[in-house]
């Protein structure tokens, strides 16, 4: 039940961000709209490809919480993109 409550979560915070980019999208050049699609086309890819190296015992060998917890460097990293490179287009 725990399990199924942390995907519903997941998957409404997915939902919220991709509103919330998609609208905020339209002050900044037309080409990060279709930056953001592609990169959305291989997110699930290299995340679970990267989740798997981490906790491979021969690889990363991290626990699963450990490995998220590296993994959070992604919306970090999002968010410096966001607030800082991107330029606003008015």
């Amino acid at each position: 039940m725990v399990g199924l409550t942390g995907v519903v979560f997941a998957s409404i915070g997915a939902g919220l961000g991709e509103i919330s980019y998609l609208s905020m999208s339209s002050h900044f050049h037309a080409g990060v709209i279709s930056s953001w699609s592609s990169g959305t086309g291989g997110a699930g890819i290299v995340g679970s490809l990267a989740f798997a190296v981490l906790t491979d015992a021969h690889l990363g060998n991290l626990s699963p919480k450990t490995a998220l917890l590296v993994m959070l460097v992604v919306p970090v990293g999002m968010f410096f993109t966001y607030s800082h490179i991107l330029r606003w287009e008015d």
